[in-house]
C-alpha cells in the first residue's frame, strides 16, 4: 500500500516540476541547438525535488519490510523511527537514493 501511495506522487511532482523548471529557464520547443542542455537540469532538479519529498515514506516502507509491519501499524512505524533518531531519521538513505535516480533524470528529452 504504502508502495502505491508514494507512486503516485511521485510521479505528479517530477513531471509538474520538470515541466516548470523547463518553462522557468526559458526551454523552447524546436531550439535544440541553443537551450539543449536545459530539460537535463530540469529533468535532474525536479528528480531531486521528487526524491526529497518521497523520501520519508521510502524509509517508512523500509522499515514496514524489515520489521514485518502491516499496512495498519503505519503511524507505528513512523513513531519507531522518529523516537529512534529523530526526524533526521526519516531521511535516512537520501544520498545514496539521489545518486541512483538523479542521473537517469538528467537526460535531454524534448
Amino acid at each position: 500500500m504504502v508502495t502505491k501511495v508514494m507512486a503516485i506522487p511521485a510521479t505528479v511532482v517530477y513531471f509538474t516540476t520538470y515541466e516548470q523548471i523547463k518553462l522557468l529557464l526559458g526551454y523552447r520547443v524546436g531550439v535544440t541547438s541553443d537551450n539543449w542542455y536545459l530539460p537535463i537540469i530540469a529533468g535532474a532538479t525536479a528528480r531531486t525535488g521528487a526524491v526529497i519529498f518521497i523520501s520519508p515514506l521510502e524509509m517508512v516502507r523500509t522499515k514496514m519490510q524489515s520489521e514485518q509491519l502491516s499496512n495498519t501499524q503505519i503511524q507505528e512505524a513512523v513513531r519507531k523511527t522518529i523516537a529512534q533518531g529523530g526526524f533526521r531519521a526519516m531521511y535516512k538513505g537520501l544520498g545514496p537514493t539521489l545518486l541512483r535516480d538523479v542521473p537517469f533524470s538528467g537526460k535531454s528529452v524534448n
